[in-house]
């Protein structure tokens, strides 16, 4: 059984620098949590929503797409690429 506090929690703090993330993730551990700090430039790091994960599961395994399908994938699809955009152009 999963509680409360065995669920993976993420706080997401946009503009933030790798000097700042640093200092919040050792803070981080002298309370007792652990945690990675990840480089935007490097990995693409995304929350997805229910709708969304159903619709990219039933398009991965070929099951029956459900109405609205096509425009949730599109606009996870052009997250994609202008994250790899952004990315290539640093």
């Amino acid at each position: 059984m999963t509680t409360r506090d065995d669920r993976y929690w993420a706080v997401d703090l946009p503009g933030m620098s790798a000097e700042k993330a640093d200092d919040l993730l050792r803070t981080a551990i002298r309370l007792g949590l652990t945690g990675t700090a990840v480089d935007p430039q490097r990995w693409l790091t995304r929350h997805l929503d229910l709708d969304t994960v159903d619709a990219l599961l039933r398009k991965l395994t070929d099951s029956r797409a459900e109405p609205g399908d096509e425009a949730i994938l599109t606009a996870l699809v052009d997250d994609v690429r202008e994250w790899r955009e952004q990315a290539q152009a640093k």
